[in-house]
């Protein structure tokens, strides 16, 4: 068996303090990337209606500068059977604060319905 070699090269300015890729100083720098979970702080949420919550215990998320990324995990439920997602829809989300992210949630549920559970999130400044 022959194994072969590809020869890459890979251009930029990486440190302990930030990474350039592609773009300059201004844009396409990254200085810190952070993934995990946070948990949903629980409260009902009419039917058909979108609403903000905290996603607390976002460990990393370290200022309001920070863009987030969320997804739902299957412990994200309303307690009524719908769908796998418990019959929400994750609208967008923001760092809000340190270790919080805020996420706003439409409820397709039919009914008046608590979201509860886990999201993942990828934070990067």
């Amino acid at each position: 068996v022959n194994a072969s070699t590809t020869l890459t090269t890979n251009s930029g300015l990486a440190s302990t303090s930030q990474l350039i890729v592609g773009g300059n100083a201004t844009n396409g720098t990254i200085s810190r990337i952070v993934f995990g979970t946070c948990n949903i702080v629980q409260r009902a949420l009419t039917a058909s209606s979108t609403g903000g919550f905290a996603c607390t215990t976002a460990t990393g998320v370290l200022d309001t500068s920070v863009t987030v990324f969320v997804s739902a995990t299957s412990s994200l439920s309303s307690g009524v059977a719908n769908n796998e997602f418990g019959g929400f829809a994750i609208q967008g989300a923001s760092s809000t604060a340190i270790n919080t992210i805020g996420v706003q949630i439409t409820n397709l549920v039919g009914a008046n319905a608590t979201p509860a559970g886990t999201l993942n999130f990828w934070a990067v400044k």
